[in-house]
């Protein structure tokens, strides 16, 4: 990869971070669209660093509606145009000098006191596509740049939670109603498991010990009439279910 394009609307500032490492550094390079309040963009080593190329380009971004980019780093040379296709006739800014290679990582933001949206890939690329709109709120007596923000994507509205199942495994406890409440996930998620085949014998020890005493516990709300209930004998009456 050695290009990407970006649908942005913003008020201002549009900062983009073309990196080989995660985290800020002094080697990565900082674009930004529309600063200086809508009015000049520029390309700038490290971040809030000093520009090496600008630009006036007053209104370039728009509160209103998106506007498409496209920022390219082919052969060390660094190129940000309008549209989402590079050419020579949309060129905004370029500069030539930097090390394709060290390029592993893209960020992107809005720059300090600045709202917006960002679009990263093209829904007419993408059979199956969501946009959603977030807005991060950061105190008013933050230091400018020290502000950071970290964004996960996954495929599925469960996914942190079938990442973590075993997290959900517990002793259970407390009255006979407290007690199949933390009874009940222990039987979903080993069968869960055991289906996906995902379930490692350490796993499988520590759910069927939780389930072996919960049982047991359980067994201690039962009433002579085979019903259960919160405190067994001591309530008025039971329930089958």
């Amino acid at each position: 990869m050695d290009q990407f394009d970006v649908a942005v609307k913003t008020h201002n500032d549009a900062h983009f971070a073309l990196s080989a490492s995660p985290h800020d550094s002094v080697g990565m390079l900082e674009i930004v669209l529309g600063g200086r309040q809508n009015t000049r963009s520029w390309i700038s080593s490290g971040k809030m660093g000093e520009p090496v190329v600008s630009v006036p380009t007053p209104g370039i971004l728009s509160w209103d509606e998106f506007r498409s980019f496209w920022i390219s780093w082919k052969g060390g040379i660094i190129q940000v145009g309008y549209g989402v296709h590079p050419s020579n006739d949309s060129i905004i800014l370029q500069w030539a000098g930097f090390f394709a290679g060290q390029v592993q990582h893209i960020g992107f933001s809005t720059g300090w006191g600045s709202v917006g949206e960002f679009k990263i890939w093209r829904k007419e690329d993408s059979d199956d596509n969501h946009n959603e709109a977030f807005t991060l709120g950061v105190p008013h007596n933050m230091v400018p740049g020290s502000e950071r923000a970290t964004a996960f994507m996954i495929g599925d509205v469960m996914g942190p939670t079938l990442n973590n199942l075993d997290k959900l495994l517990r002793l259970p406890f407390g009255c006979g109603e407290q007690n199949m409440i933390h009874f009940a996930p222990n039987v979903f998620v080993l069968k869960y498991l055991q289906k996906t085949r995902q379930l490692t014998p350490e796993v499988e020890n520590e759910a069927t010990n939780y389930l072996l005493q919960g049982y047991q516990r359980q067994l201690t709300y039962k009433r002579q009439d085979g019903s259960y209930s919160a405190f067994g004998e001591r309530d008025s009456s039971g329930s089958m279910w």
